[in-house]
C-alpha cells in the first residue's frame, strides 16, 4: 500500500475544516432566523392577545352600559306605569266630580227656573197690590169729596134758618144731609180701610218679591258658581284624559325599545362569545409560541453545544495538522 504524504494529510485536514465551518455558520444564521421569527410570532401573540383583552373590556363596557339602559329602561317603564294609575285614578276622580257638578248645576237651574217664576209672580203681585191701592185711594178720594160735598149741604141746610109769623125761629129738617154726612163717613172709612189693607198687601208684595229677588240672585250665583265648577271639572277631565295618553305612549315606547335592548343583550352575548373564541384562539397561539421560544432555546442551546464541540474538534483538528507538519519537517 502506498504512504500517505503528510503534505497532503494536512491539505485534507484543512480542507476538512473548511467544509466543517460552513455548515456551523449556516446553522447560526438558521438559529438567528429562527430568533427573529420566533421573537416576531411573540410580538403578534401578544398583540392578539392584548387586542383580545382589549376587546374583552370594551365589551365588558358596552354591556355594562346595556345593562344601565334597561335599568333605566325599567324604571321609566315602571314610573309610566305608576303615572298611568296614578293619571288614571285622578282622571276617574275628576269625571265623577264633572257628574257631581253637574247634578248641582241641574239643581241650582232648577231652583233658578223657580225662582225666576217666583219673581215673576211676586213682581205681578206688586203690580195688581199696586193697582188695587190706586183704587182704594181713588174710592177714598171719592168718598172724602162726597163727604165734603155731604157736609157743605148739611151746613148749608142748618144755615137756613127762617122765622114763622108769630117771630119763632123755623129750623129746617136736616136730618137727611146729616144721615148722607154719616153714610159718606162711613164710605171714606170703609175706603181709608181698603187703602190701608192695600198699602199693607202692597208692602208684603214688595217684600215677596225682594225675597224673590235674592233667592233668584242666590240661585243665580251658585248657577254660575256650578259652571265655573263643571268647567273646572271638565278641564280636570281633559288633562287627566292627557295625562293617561302620555303614560300610554311612555309605555309603548318602552315596550318598543325593550326588543331592541334584548337584541343588542344577544348580539353582545354573540360578541362575547367570538371574543372569547378568539381569547382562547390567541392563548393558543401563545401557547404554541411558548412551546416553540422553549424549543428555540433548547435548539439554540443545542446548536451551542455542537458549536462547542465543533470548536473543540477544530482543535484537536489543528493540533493534529501541526503535529503532521512538524512530522513532515523533521522527515525533510
Amino acid at each position: 500500500m502506498d504512504m500517505i504524504e503528510p503534505a497532503a494529510v494536512v491539505g485534507l485536514m484543512e480542507e476538512t475544516k473548511d467544509r466543517h465551518y460552513d455548515p456551523q455558520r449556516a446553522l447560526v444564521d438558521a438559529v438567528a432566523v429562527f430568533g427573529t421569527v420566533q421573537a416576531l410570532l411573540m410580538e403578534e401573540a401578544s398583540d392578539a392577545i392584548a387586542r383580545a383583552q382589549a376587546t374583552g373590556e370594551a365589551l365588558h363596557e358596552a354591556m355594562q352600559r346595556v345593562q344601565y339602559w334597561r335599568s333605566e329602561l325599567d324604571a321609566v317603564h315602571a314610573a309610566a306605569q305608576s303615572a298611568h294609575s296614578a293619571a288614571s285614578s285622578r282622571e276617574a276622580r275628576a269625571r265623577q266630580v264633572e257628574c257631581e257638578a253637574n247634578s248641582v248645576l241641574h239643581h241650582w237651574e232648577g231652583q233658578l227656573s223657580m225662582a225666576i217664576i217666583e219673581r215673576t209672580n211676586a213682581q205681578a203681585a206688586v203690580s195688581a197690590a199696586s193697582g188695587r191701592l190706586m183704587m182704594a185711594q181713588n174710592r177714598a178720594g171719592s168718598a172724602q169729596s162726597a163727604l165734603s160735598s155731604a157736609q157743605s149741604a148739611l151746613a148749608s141746610c142748618e144755615a137756613d134758618v127762617s122765622y114763622d109769623n108769630q117771630g119763632h125761629i123755623v129750623y129746617p129738617n136736616c136730618a137727611s144731609y146729616a144721615n148722607a154726612v154719616y153714610a159718606a163717613q162711613s164710605q171714606l172709612e170703609h175706603a181709608q180701610t181698603e187703602v190701608f189693607g192695600a198699602e199693607c198687601a202692597l208692602n208684603g208684595a214688595h217684600q215677596a218679591l225682594g225675597h224673590a229677588q235674592a233667592r233668584e240672585n242666590i240661585c243665580t250665583d251658585c248657577r254660575n258658581r256650578g259652571i265655573h265648577a263643571v268647567s273646572i271639572a271638565g278641564h280636570a277631565v281633559r288633562v287627566g284624559r292627557q295625562a293617561v295618553a302620555s303614560a300610554n305612549d311612555v309605555i309603548r315606547t318602552a315596550r318598543d325599545i325593550y326588543p331592541l335592548v334584548q337584541e343588542m343583550d344577544r348580539l353582545l352575548d354573540v360578541m362575547r362569545e367570538h371574543a372569547d373564541a378568539c381569547a382562547r384562539q390567541a392563548q393558543v397561539g401563545r401557547n404554541h409560541v411558548d412551546i416553540g421560544t422553549e424549543q428555540f432555546h433548547s435548539i439554540r442551546a443545542r446548536a451551542g453545544d455542537n458549536a462547542h464541540d465543533a470548536t473543540r474538534a477544530d482543535d484537536r483538528l489543528m493540533d493534529k495538522a501541526a503535529l503532521m507538519q512538524k512530522f513532515d519537517t523533521r522527515t525533510l
